[in-house]
């Protein structure tokens, strides 16, 4: 079967979230051919942030829920380096990333 889109998934705030399935991230579809956006759905309407030594989840970024978590120049960039990373292993790639911003 051969995939012609790569779907990245982002949230503001820690990952556990995501990884427990507490939250519903921003989904985004890019089609492997030309790299154009398809599909785009803002969700994410809680974050998980640091509090000390602590993770605490928070509804106090509630202005930015309706933003993209990342912008249209970094979902291309992260689908082209997925292009190049299945082409390289020759297996599907799955990413995690950071931005401390």
């Amino acid at each position: 079967m051969i995939r012609k889109k790569i779907v990245i998934e982002a949230i503001y705030g820690l990952g556990e979230l995501i990884v427990q399935g507490a939250v519903t991230p921003d989904h985004y579809e890019v089609s492997k051919t030309d790299f154009a956006i398809a599909k785009r759905n803002v969700a994410q309407t809680i974050m998980l942030e640091k509090a000390g030594t602590k993770n605490k989840e928070s509804k106090s970024f509630c202005c930015k829920t309706k933003l993209q978590k990342i912008t249209d120049e970094q979902i291309i960039t992260l689908a082209k380096n997925c292009c190049k990373t299945r082409k390289t292993l020759l297996l599907p790639a799955r990413y995690g990333m950071g931005d401390r911003r």
